[in-house]
């Protein structure tokens, strides 16, 4: 063999793929009227939210984990659902619980589920997710403001802060 044939490979044709090109954009479903008031304390927080998700939650036969995303100013600026879950538990991701944040250009969030059951006592599962998903925004810059649970038994609307309890 000489040496020409040793160094000379055969033609290799690059493999071509295709790339998919994405766009994100949120996208409006609906509107819900409320009472518009920058949420300076717990107390406001509890009401906006109460008033805010009531209409979506009130009657919700699984917990629903939504976020209320806030801008700079801690006003309201929308509400995302972010999981349906079952009768007493909702799976949450902060993957998903950021995503709806970041689309919306907030500044910080409040969490918001519900307990079909009407009691509003936090689980150890809502204390941890609520630590985990505060860590995670502290690394992206978004402030978890408050997680508030809300339900309805008797015909009455509760609704707890986890920043309070």
């Amino acid at each position: 063999m000489s040496d020409q044939m040793l160094f000379e490979l055969p033609a290799v044709r690059p493999k071509l793929a295709k790339c998919v090109v994405y766009e994100c954009q949120l996208v409006r479903s609906s509107t819900v009227t409320f009472t518009s008031e920058r949420i300076s304390s717990t107390h406001v927080a509890i009401r906006v939210i109460a008033e805010l998700v009531r209409p979506i939650l009130e009657n919700a036969p699984s917990e629903k984990f939504m976020v209320v995303t806030l801008d700079t100013k801690l006003k309201v600026i929308g509400l995302h659902q972010v999981t349906v879950g079952t009768l007493d538990a909702s799976l949450v991701h902060p993957r998903e619980v950021f995503q709806h944040a970041l689309l919306a250009n907030a500044s910080s969030i409040i969490l918001v589920h519900n307990h079909p059951s009407g009691d509003t006592t936090p689980s150890s599962q809502d204390r941890s997710v609520t630590e985990r998903l505060k860590k995670c925004g502290e690394m992206l810059g978004i402030q978890v403001v408050d997680h508030i649970i809300v339900g309805h038994d008797d015909g009455e609307w509760k609704a707890i802060s986890l920043a309070e309890s």
